[in-house]
């Protein structure tokens, strides 16, 4: 991105010590297209389960951490959305969340999974 875009959508948010790259990335794309390079330029290292401090993947190690920015990033966008009067990005990260707990517990065996099921599709599908 160009080093405008900085000053138009704000930087990083030095408040988030996790998801800042992921509340970076949704702000640029609500205002820019984003493009497909087709060359590998980057590589992400997933670390195993397990590894802990400074070597360790903060979406590993740092799980609850990630749901508790999650949360207070999503009920940032929410009020954003509530004092406009619109649906916005709250709403759809909070939608979002909520769609993926349902087809986690969809995934589990039993009663409950068979419900989950069945709520998802009458979402998905009305």
């Amino acid at each position: 991105f160009a080093r405008a875009v900085l000053a138009e959508i704000g930087g990083f948010d030095p408040a988030l010590p996790v998801l800042g790259d992921w509340d970076f990335n949704l702000r640029f794309c609500a205002r820019y297209e984003v493009a497909v390079v087709a060359e590998h330029l980057a590589r992400y290292h997933l670390r195993p389960a397990g590894t802990t401090g400074t070597y360790a993947n903060t979406v590993v190690d740092g799980a609850a951490r990630h749901a508790e920015y999650r949360a207070r990033l999503v009920n940032r966008w929410l009020r954003r959305d509530l004092a406009a009067g619109r649906v916005g990005l709250g709403t759809l990260a909070a939608m979002a969340g909520d769609l993926h707990a349902l087809r986690r517990r969809a995934q589990l065996p039993g009663r409950a999974a068979r419900a989950a099921r069945k709520r998802l599709l009458r979402l998905l599908m009305p």
